[in-house]
């Protein structure tokens, strides 16, 4: 009986060396039958420091600080499993943990997918590890994001649906789903989305899981980003963010928790965010291990969010933001101030954040969105009034105005001005380059 069962986290397991952390199932009462398995994901486990009683690292540790929350999520899958009337054997236990797939009457559309980010990112059938799956956990996050689906009738989370009944009815419900949400949780970035929707039901075809096709044409519901861009993106002149900058901050009036040094690490942002002509999302999770130094210039090297699901290379997708005397000031500023290594010690960087963790990923794209609005709500709010701007202002306008000001300068050179901005020359001239005379 699966109630039966025991399971543990040791780091001296059975015909495992010492010091390596493993899971071990067995049944209750004796020692025959039981299996392990190693642990992955740890960061530096320093064993001196096991506390055998509660199976973590004992707290307040720097180790406990970088791996107790991976064990925690470890547990969570391990008791799911646990409870799982399917699941009778140690042998079966560690199969379905390895695989990410729960035994259940039908497997569904999470567990297939959760299946391929395993066999990704492991190899498997004597195929090499891909980082690919990294596309696919954006996927699963925005499934398990998926609240409410229609499901024959019924309310079902389409994660929940079996694999074998996913048909065009859901692909067009998670269509709706995804241009419902905001621009920076995922809208702008609905055909990738789609598409990989797409072909993890056509691997499910191809593995006889599902007799059904998709014949939804997702492509013709795209949103018109080009229009929507431009309108929600304005730009400052260059007189305008001369204000700005010069902005006193304690003549804005406090309210609540809104202080004057909170008002100040707002308006550092958006500075930084114009010299950097960096994206809102990269600034927040920018931090100081990413600050390079290449013939004799500092740089901000990092993978822009919005293009780490993209099929290129790494190297292709990575940026090289210069970094102004006025980016290093404020990076100087802010420094030691953040715990975990952020540039800016917003509270929601004082968490250990894993983002191969579900649950963990969506409290992060949460708190980040709440970040955003207040700093958007701060904009609008006080310095549009106090600055008398007859626009409205939000953090995207800073990345805007930065390069169409590049844009319009004397002798640009838009070939440099995408590469810094982690853009193309095509987008300039359609997002940047049209507003070039609006800003003059």
């Amino acid at each position: 009986m699966a109630n039966e069962l025991r399971y543990t986290l040791t780091p001296s397991a059975p015909s495992r060396p010492k010091g390596v952390l493993c899971v071990v199932i067995g049944y209750k009462g004796t020692a025959q039958g039981r299996k392990s398995l190693l642990i992955d994901g740890l960061t530096l486990p320093d064993f001196r420091y096991w506390d055998k009683r509660t199976q973590r690292f004992t707290s307040g540790t720097d180790t406990a600080r970088a791996n107790n929350p991976v064990l925690d999520a470890i547990c969570v899958r391990c008791d799911e499993l646990l409870n799982n009337s399917e699941i009778t054997s140690p042998s079966e236990f560690i199969d379905a943990f390895k695989s990410g797939i729960t035994p259940s009457d039908a497997l569904t559309l999470g567990g297939f997918l959760r299946s391929l980010i395993y066999e990704m990112r492991n190899g498997t059938n004597n195929k090499r590890p891909s980082k690919n799956y990294q596309c696919y956990i954006n996927l699963l996050h925005k499934l398990e994001k998926e609240e409410v689906a229609q499901y024959k009738g019924k309310v079902l989370d389409l994660i929940n649906v079996p694999i074998a009944d996913v048909d065009n009815k859901c692909f067009i419900q998670f269509g709706k789903f995804v241009l419902s949400l905001s621009d920076d949780e995922g809208r702008t970035n609905y055909l990738n989305i789609m598409k990989l929707f797409k072909q993890v039901h056509t691997k499910a075809y191809n593995r006889e899981l599902t007799d059904t096709l998709l014949r939804f044409k997702y492509a013709d519901n795209a949103p018109l980003l080009s229009d929507e861009y431009a309108e929600k993106s304005p730009s400052l002149t260059p007189e305008q963010y001369a204000q700005f900058v010069a902005l006193d901050i304690t003549t804005l009036r406090k309210s609540g928790s809104l202080t004057y040094g909170l008002m100040q690490m707002y308006k550092d942002f958006c500075v930084f965010l114009y010299e950097t002509k960096m994206r809102p999302v990269d600034v927040t999770r920018a931090q100081n291990d990413n600050i390079v130094t290449v013939n004799g210039k500092q740089y901000y090297r990092y993978i822009p969010e919005k293009k780490k699901n993209n099929k290129e290379s790494n190297k292709d997708k990575t940026v090289y933001a210069p970094l102004s005397d006025v980016a290093l000031s404020i990076i100087s500023k802010y420094n030691g101030q953040s715990s975990q290594g952020y540039i800016f010690p917003f509270s929601m960087n004082e968490y250990n954040w894993d983002m191969m963790n579900a649950k963990s990923w969506n409290n992060w794209n949460n708190r980040k969105a709440r970040l955003q609005e207040m700093i958007n709500k701060w904009l609008r709010g006080k310095v549009a009034k106090a600055l008398n701007w007859d626009i409205v202002p939000h953090l995207y306008t800073f990345r805007h105005s930065a390069l169409t000001h590049a844009c319009m300068s004397e002798g640009a050179n838009w070939g440099i001005i995408a590469l810094n901005g982690g853009t193309s020359i095509d987008m300039l001239q359609r997002h940047y380059v049209s507003n070039t005379a609006a800003a003059i």
